[in-house]
């Protein structure tokens, strides 16, 4: 699956005093907006999108980008441990659990836990917010990736860039599932909401026949 998203390369980068991290956000926020535009294009005119054939497809749908969503938060390894993540087809991937990610959100404290391959020099974080249901966001959760924890075990999670699988706008795709432990209470309001609620609650109802 192809990120479209910039992975935050800096702890602290948004860790300053409320001043300067709204003006931090704010040239942040031109860069979020780019690669959406990016991803939009990508998603209507790239023949290998789970959207090519959607002559429909306008743009996808996102909560506005808040420096508020921008959490810095504080990890303990677990890197001594393995978890095998079901997908959309039935099959396991195998995926060490890096470290536990405790951090503060606006509505309220969270507990994540970021995985990674041996292979990969960022974290793979999914994770299940209570806006899915509401319908809100996708039902199959969302996907977050974010750069490896610093030296003290902090590392910044930027919701706003929060993404769905390919398998939400494509049934043909296969996805990781999220795992019970990252299933959150609370709702994570930013990064990518549901793409098309008419559309979804069609091809729900298709699958229950």
């Amino acid at each position: 699956m192809k990120n479209w998203f910039i992975l935050a390369a800096m702890i602290g980068l948004f860790s300053c005093g409320n001043s300067d991290k709204q003006n931090a956000f704010d040239a942040h926020l031109t860069t979020i907006k780019a690669m959406r535009n990016s991803k939009d294009s990508a998603m209507k005119a790239d023949s290998s999108s789970p959207l090519a054939k959607d002559n429909s497809f306008v743009k996808l749908n996102y909560f506005e980008p808040s420096a508020d969503w921008i959490i810095n938060c504080k990890t303990s390894l677990v890197t001594d441990t393995q978890i095998l993540v079901m997908d959309t087809k039935g099959y396991t991937r195998n995926y060490l659990v890096y470290c536990k990610i405790e951090g503060s959100s606006p509505n309220g404290n969270f507990v994540l836990y970021g995985f990674k391959k041996p292979e990969d020099n960022f974290l793979f974080i999914p994770f299940l917010d209570s806006n899915a249901g509401l319908k809100k966001t996708y039902a199959g959760g969302r996907f977050i990736e974010c750069a490896m924890p610093n030296t003290k075990g902090e590392l910044q999670l930027d919701f706003n860039q929060a993404y769905n699988p390919y398998c939400h706008y494509n049934h043909n795709f296969n996805c990781p599932v999220v795992p019970e432990v990252n299933k959150l209470k609370i709702p994570i309001n930013a990064g990518e909401m549901i793409y098309n609620q008419a559309k979804t609650e069609e091809a729900e109802k298709k699958e229950t026949l």
